[in-house]
């Protein structure tokens, strides 16, 4: 019997070592993460630079569970058969983006190809700023990468989405060190580029024995001297680089100021421009280095004349006297989630005032509500008319009541429903003063919904 000796790996460099995670703010965020029940990929991919993100307090949050349905070969994140679908993650999300005081956040997901729309429901209820589809490496690798992808498919959501919405950025983003060439990223990043692609990132396997050989090419052609082969490539390169977005540093991009100068970019203007909409020069320069915050006439301004949507200027909820509510909505829906009815009263109305008329005319076997429509007079009601109040009981109820936890879960579609129409910048900025014309657009709003 023969052995042989297998060469060695060559050790790491000591500029590409991290420490060791473990600074305050990590085990603070790692708790966090773990009270809120949430996932991030940071965790799941194992991310080397886990430590020095979260002592920042930065970390991108990983939805629809942590079981992916594929194998990507660059991923770690575990494959498997996904669980039951957390309907209650983009609440836990959104509270727990509060706590921790964030302006902007990452949010990225498994896949989900067990579901019927892929967790597409999911991730709108937790994000709709900025779309990101990575197309993950060049085409000619692309089936050993992502054996479950099809590149063309890729670009072609890229594209459908600038149809859909010309003003929505999007962003793309390539692994390098695969195998691939400098020609066929230029190529890649040329049909990102066709399919209007705003934004692009570019990344690097250090594991891969290919990097080392890409990282030298790439080296040798930064230094290249005029004249040269690959001074050519250089220049070509550096001239797809520029067709994008100018390069930041960090995720700052989604924060007001960026998303204001991404349009002023985009319709030509300068800051002389954003003034008359600020209200003066003044406060124009203080939005921009990010020292004051949108107002609600300052987002209106800015959606009229420029076609900001509102979501992306409004990171905060704002109050009521800034969004001139002085309404409240009242919402029933079906057990497909489409709604039924449509209330609106003073904004210190009680939820049990108007239950009643909620399911008058309405047939079914069950009424299910929250809490806030316990009362003695409402369940009866309900009961005279045929159907069965699934309803959990106050906490000061004296006398206990039964009722049925599994299936008040379906009670998420009323909140599924209400995030839906806050997808509507008209119904979501509430620009309607009137209550008659505000309802119009509610249910009009229902109408589109409804059809979809």
């Amino acid at each position: 019997m023969t052995t042989t000796e297998a060469p060695l790996r060559p050790r790491l460099p000591d500029w590409l070592k991290v420490p060791m995670p473990g600074g305050p703010r990590y085990i603070e965020l790692k708790q966090l993460m773990r009270d809120s029940q949430l996932h991030t990929v940071c965790e799941e991919a194992r991310c080397p630079n886990i430590g020095e993100c979260w002592e920042r307090s930065a970390a991108t949050f990983m939805i629809l569970g942590d079981i992916c349905t594929r194998a990507c070969a660059y991923c770690a994140v575990t494959t498997g058969r996904p669980g039951t679908l957390d309907l209650g993650e983009p609440f836990r999300l959104a509270a727990t983006v509060k706590r921790m005081g964030l302006k902007y956040c990452v949010i990225t997901s498994v896949n989900r190809d067990d579901l019927p729309d892929g967790g597409a429901g999911i991730f709108s209820a937790c994000i709709k700023q900025v779309l990101n589809h990575n197309i993950e490496s060049v085409e000619r690798v692309f089936n050993r990468v992502r054996p479950k992808g099809d590149y063309r498919q890729s670009l072609e959501l890229l594209r459908q989405v600038k149809d859909i919405d010309p003003d929505m950025p999007t962003k793309s983003g390539i692994i390098v060190g695969m195998g691939e060439t400098v020609d066929e990223v230029k190529q890649t990043m040329a049909d990102l580029r066709a399919v209007d692609c705003d934004l692009l990132t570019i990344g690097h396997i250090d594991s891969e024995d290919d990097y080392n050989r890409a990282l030298a090419r790439l080296g040798e052609i930064l230094r290249a001297d005029v004249g040269t082969p690959e001074r050519g490539e250089r220049d070509h390169l550096i001239d797809l680089l520029e067709a994008y977005e100018e390069p930041r540093g960090d995720v700052g991009l989604l924060s007001i100021p960026a998303a204001i100068e991404f349009h002023m970019r985009r319709l030509g203007l300068t800051p002389e421009d954003l003034a008359p909409l600020m209200g003066s020069r003044k406060a124009a320069a203080a939005v921009l280095s990010g020292e004051m915050d949108i107002t609600m006439p300052m987002a209106r301004a800015l959606h009229k004349y420029w076609g900001i949507p509102a979501e992306i200027l409004l990171q905060d909820p704002p109050s009521e006297a800034e969004k001139g509510i002085t309404t409240k909505v009242h919402v029933s829906v079906d057990a497909l989630g489409n709604p039924l009815r449509f209330i609106l009263t003073g904004g210190q109305k009680h939820d049990i005032t108007q239950a009643q008329g909620l399911i008058a005319d309405h047939a079914g076997e069950y009424v299910i509500a929250d809490k806030g429509y316990d009362s003695r007079e409402f369940r009866q009601y309900i009961l005279e008319r045929g159907m069965r109040p699934v309803i959990p009981p106050r906490s000061n109820r004296k006398e206990p009541q039964a009722y049925d936890a599994c299936l008040y879960r379906e009670r998420h579609l009323v909140e599924c429903f209400i995030n839906k129409i806050k997808h509507y910048r008209r119904v979501f900025s509430r620009f309607e003063k009137l209550d008659a014309r505000y309802l119009g657009f509610l249910h009009f709003t229902a109408a589109l919904i409804w059809l979809r």
